[in-house]
């Protein structure tokens, strides 16, 4: 055998198995894009439920120095609470900061809280909607007198049926008419 022969099968074989070692290559390229978007996606809700943990502190201290006049602990209670904001601060910080190593471009954080403000739009749509009573206000609606009961009315006696109206012809509709006008003066 010719020595070509030999160099065209190696150089086959060497397509072929480059060729299937670039499929792997792109399937392995392709399930760590999709790990690591998935791990965007449980940092993103560490995210969240941190930032909605800070609202539900700055809550709590708003209600507790508003309900809370003895002043006894006050300090001490709202310096625990603002520690506590404080440290899920830094936890949604240090998830953004993680998730940014992963991908700079697509932020899974974002579209997280794009959805948070949907979802939250959503539910004070649908709460309005709730609130909104049959005048057309959010306001109270008084309380309503009752109404003294009607007395019955006789019933009236039934009406003579009136003859059937012979149908009109069909009137020609008007392109024709023009069209049979314009024909008529030429």
């Amino acid at each position: 055998m010719d020595l070509s022969f030999w160099f065209g099968v190696v150089g086959t074989f060497f397509g072929v198995v480059g060729t299937l070692i670039s499929i792997y290559q792109f399937g392995v390229a392709k399930a760590n894009r999709q790990r690591q978007r998935e791990l965007q996606f449980i940092l993103a809700s560490i995210n969240s439920t941190a930032l909605q943990k800070q609202v539900a502190f700055d809550n709590q201290c708003y209600v507790y120095m508003k309900y809370n006049k003895n002043g006894e602990g006050d300090l001490d209670v709202i310096r625990s609470l603002a520690m506590a904001k404080d440290s899920f601060g830094e936890i949604a910080q240090m998830t953004v900061a993680m998730e940014g190593v992963i991908d700079i471009k697509k932020s899974a954080i974002m579209v997280i809280q794009k959805r948070t403000i949907e979802s939250a739009k959503l539910f004070n749509e649908l709460k309005s909607v709730s609130e909104f009573n049959s005048t057309g206000s959010s306001e109270p609606v008084e309380p309503v007198e009752p109404v003294e009961p009607v007395e019955p009315v006789e019933p009236v006696e039934p009406v003579e049926p009136v003859e059937p109206v012979e149908p009109v012809e069909p009137v020609e509709p008007v392109e024709e008419l023009i069209i049979s006008n314009i024909n008529a003066v030429r």
